[in-house]
């Protein structure tokens, strides 16, 4: 009996955190029926050990921010959850076994610190891959529940790998998945699904450029007027303002203003990277216009709003483009909500980085041959890829 209650109150302690703290930060709606985490993945974990154990320690990762000593213990959770998929993946599902990919991506960012987690969701492409030609046979139709976890699956999965792109110096040189699912709020993308494969053919594109030394071929400018036109036309969906929650922390207002934040982050990227890129007609004109623009639409958000948890690529991207004493402090105050509302280490790695910008800013130094891609720059001198997501 002894055994029974030691386990129960370890499952209680952990998923009791899991519950009311990490699915907080893992979805922009988390209602009672609405986010996945806990609708979907944790009644999964508990017939398939590999994803359990995925779950745990990303539960634990998390708490260890406030308690250190818990880290030890979501490290055994993880080499756990590796050895189960090891032994398991030629017989367990191929979504239990992406699932659990993607959970031990999570666990790999949230205990390293300056990784993207870019290993592990290399190889949930595969698995989504068998995935999409199953969902695509007509010969064997598949339930409508099974549709509706891929699809929660390949849109974090998504999210992750097109943000993990933007600091990781490592060609993919597979062909991008044409699947988008764009028919309802995403927990994580929000109403921008179908901007994030553009963000991921951005972060294609500078780093084929940055490959040959900085210097942009007549093709890569063609391309990079091709995507900066297709971001700029980028609008949220028509039927977004139907969009209903049971959260009181979430609204259809927020949700618009964080995608055209990562619309107009992504277009400061761009030009920073490119500078001889012209500016569409229908664009701020100038970088400093669209660090502007990004940093006025997430000051537009109230801290209460659940969006905020998406909000560290375009606040590191716009917050290095900032000179002024006034607007870096609200950069900074900015930045510690977010550090205290996710409570995870890479958002202090992020800020770390620029500070780094801000200081050599201030001294001029160094800032590379992109000019002012600076916070990318000074990833790439430290070795670090941390996931800005």
């Amino acid at each position: 009996m002894t055994i029974i209650n030691t386990l129960f109150d370890t499952y209680t302690r952990i998923f009791g955190q899991f519950d009311a703290r990490t699915c907080g930060i893992m979805s922009m709606k988390d209602g009672p029926s609405e986010n996945p985490w806990r609708t979907t993945l944790v009644p999964l974990s508990f017939h398939h050990q590999s994803l359990y154990e995925g779950i745990s320690a990303m539960s634990l990762f998390h708490a260890a921010r406030e308690q250190p000593a818990l880290k030890m213990e979501a490290m055994e959770h993880m080499r756990r959850s590796i050895r189960a998929l090891m032994v398991g993946i030629n017989t367990m599902p191929a979504d239990v076994a992406l699932a659990t990919t993607v959970t031990l991506a999570m666990c790999e960012v949230w205990d390293r610190e300056i990784t993207s987690g870019i290993a592990h969701l290399r190889g949930a492409k595969v698995l989504i891959r068998q995935l999409l030609a199953s969902f695509r046979n007509p010969a064997r139709p598949r339930p409508e529940s099974d549709l509706r976890r891929f699809k929660m699956l390949f849109n974090t999965w998504q999210y992750l790998n097109v943000l993990s792109k933007l600091t990781c110096e490592t060609d993919d040189d597979d062909d991008p998945l044409d699947a988008v699912f764009d028919d309802e709020v995403d927990p994580l993308m929000g109403c921008a699904q179908a901007l994030f494969p553009l963000i991921g053919a951005v972060a294609d594109l500078i780093r084929k450029v940055r490959a040959a030394g900085g210097r942009a071929s007549s093709e890569d400018l063609a391309r990079a007027e091709f995507l900066r036109d297709a971001i700029v036309a980028w609008e949220p969906p028509l039927n977004l303002r139907l969009e209903t929650s049971e959260d009181p922390q979430y609204d259809t207002d927020s949700c618009v203003a964080t995608a055209e934040a990562y619309q107009h982050s992504i277009l400061l990227y761009l030009h920073i990277c490119l500078p001889t890129l012209l500016f569409a007609p229908t664009s701020p004109q100038s970088t400093a216009e669209l660090a502007q623009r990004v940093l006025d639409l997430l000051m537009s958000v109230p801290l209460s709003s659940r969006t905020v948890v998406v909000h560290l690529f375009p606040l590191l991207s716009a917050g290095c483009e900032f000179d002024g004493a006034v607007e870096r402090e609200v950069v900074r105050d900015r930045w510690h909500a977010l550090e205290k509302r996710l409570q995870l280490g890479n958002v202090s790695r992020a800020f770390d980085v620029v500070e780094e910008v801000w200081r050599r800013r201030r001294f001029g130094g160094n800032l590379g041959p992109q000019g002012y891609s600076s916070w990318s720059w000074v990833m790439k001198e430290w070795r670090w890829q941390v996931l800005v997501g």
